[in-house]
């Protein structure tokens, strides 16, 4: 009996393989046949047949001819591959899983992953794929602009423990690696070999998430420049007068004899303030930032400031929107009474806050009326709460959440494998009461925690240690791959068939190779 591979146009077929493998690449059917007049077709079926045995494989392409010439003369070999060829092609454009200034997710965006990859797979025209399989609980974030379907279904998939398989039935799914069926017993098995994979392991996984973003009360200190550009407190200025600032008029501060100065008076004094230090303190760099367990001694390791705070809020049209930074204290409020203000309250006017240099800047300036002066002012008492994020101390990097997991067993030495999610990020607002006193925290560690721990048992399974099994069977033998069951070999030549499979092991590391290029996945 002679095995038959079949393909619009081929004819004279001297030998065949075909390695059916996991992932988004294109598996590839090696084809010889002794030349022809008439050329094959571009895209069809691909059909193996071996007595009662009939594999197809609709949508395959033509990707390459050869021609060689040895002692048999005249030699066409031939690549096919099948269907996944055209999954290096299309886009898909959305971002889900948002989250807000506060970390959670935002409802409007909310997609599960068998949701998204029920999406991805619908935009590579596999609309009956079979994603019951996939982890469904976490919310991982996807920002796709124009980006490839394929690839993101790997990426997807290989972040939440799973691979992307096409079966024999025609089927796309995506299955746990290393769970699926036995290599059947035929009794045509001609070689079986079994063993284990160990895995090449770190001593830990260490998930990395983004800058944790913090939400403070800062006690703000009036503040000027020098000509020099120096930006300093306001009585340790060059050209603070002699009689202090309590006693100097604002409106043109006439005291000051040097024009240059006197120009940056006007521009600074009373109009710029800098953070000082956490409320409700009064010492200059001196900063406790709930949540943080290192030191915080310099204000440079909270810059740049947010440009927000960790609230929400919705607008007139129904747009959840991050609040802006709050501005309060107490100050003048240009009353005729020539009275400030008696208690604390929100500041109504604009301001503009320069976050790299930690700045809170006035178009007017802001201060207080001197009870003890007839013509004197004082600094305004002001307090901003607003977002930041920590620099360490000691390196400079941006403070992270981070979550890691031992694996059992004697340490290697390795250290740990870092898996990134910088779409996930703690947050910790410090609360207070009317006297600016902390009060307690509001955080997101939970629902992080829960986020993270999804991350490292995905991670974790990849590194189990499998069972091995390579079967070679005389005849062609129906073996679909699936999430254990990693590559199905079928081949033929004048002599018979022959089927080869292997689970959690690959026989054939060049499988999926061809002149094209396919997507590159980083799991």
């Amino acid at each position: 009996m002679v095995p038959l591979l079949e393909f619009p146009g081929v004819e004279y077929v001297r030998s065949w393989s075909l390695t059916l493998s996991h992932g988004v690449t294109p598996s590839v059917a090696l084809v010889e046949i002794a030349p022809q007049f008439d050329m094959p077709a571009e895209v069809g079926t691909l059909t193996l047949t071996f007595g009662d045995v009939v594999l197809t494989f609709p949508g395959c392409a033509l990707d390459r001819a050869t021609v060689r010439r040895d002692r048999a003369g005249m030699i066409v070999s031939l690549a096919i591959l099948d269907r996944r060829w055209a999954w290096r092609f299309g886009q898909i454009t959305g971002r889900y899983n948002l989250r807000d200034e506060r970390g959670q997710l935002l409802p409007e965006t909310e997609k599960s992953p068998r949701e998204l990859a029920t999406m991805l797979c619908a935009a590579l025209g596999e609309t009956a794929a079979d994603v019951s399989l996939l982890p469904d609980d976490a919310r991982p974030t996807v920002a796709w602009v124009y980006a490839n379907p394929a690839e993101e279904l790997a990426r997807l998939a290989a972040g939440l423990g799973c691979t992307v398989v096409l079966g024999l039935a025609g089927a796309v799914s995506l299955q746990p690696v290393g769970t699926g069926n036995p290599l059947p017993v035929t009794g045509t098995e001609r070689t079986r070999n079994f063993g284990i994979d160990p895995p090449t392991r770190p001593d830990s996984l260490l998930v990395v998430c983004g800058p944790t973003r913090y939400e403070t009360t800062f006690r703000l200190e009036a503040v000027g420049q020098e000509p020099t550009g120096e930006i300093v407190p306001l009585n340790e200025l060059s050209y603070a007068p002699a009689s202090g600032w309590e006693n100097e008029a604002w409106l043109g501060f006439a005291n000051i004899a040097d024009p240059q100065a006197r120009a940056k008076a006007r521009q600074t004094v009373y109009r710029w303030y800098r953070l000082k230090c956490t409320a409700p303190a009064n010492t200059p760099g001196e900063f406790h930032i709930a949540g943080y367990a290192g030191s915080v001694n310099d204000v440079w390791q909270l810059l740049p400031l947010a440009a927000t705070r960790l609230l929400t809020c919705t607008d007139a049209d129904g747009t959840p929107r991050a609040e802006p930074p709050e501005l309060s204290g107490r100050f003048w409020d240009r009353s005729l009474d020539g009275q400030n203000i008696p208690s604390q309250r929100r500041y109504p006017g604009a301001f503009r806050i320069d976050r790299n240099r930690g700045l809170v800047q006035f178009a007017e300036p802001v201060l207080q009326v001197n009870p003890a002066a007839a013509a004197g002012f004082l600094p305004a008492e002001l307090y901003l709460t607003i977002a930041h994020g920590v620099l360490e101390a000691a390196t400079h990097v941006a403070d992270c959440y981070t979550s890691e997991r031992a694996f059992p067993g004697e340490p290697r030495g390795t250290g740990p494998a870092v898996l990134p999610r910088p779409d996930l990020a703690r947050t910790v607002r410090t609360t207070y009461d009317t006297g600016n006193t902390p009060i307690g925290v509001v955080e997101n560690t939970a629902d992080l925690e829960a986020e993270v721990a999804a991350q490292l048992d995905a991670a974790q399974a990849l590194y189990e240690t499998r069972l091995t099994d390579f079967v070679e069977y005389a005849g062609l033998v129906p073996i679909s791959p699936d999430g254990a069951i990693t590559q199905v070999q079928w081949s033929a030549t004048e002599r018979g068939a022959v089927t080869r499979a292997s689970r959690n092991s690959e026989f054939s590391l060049v499988a999926g190779m061809s002149r094209v290029s396919a997507c590159t996945v980083e799991p």
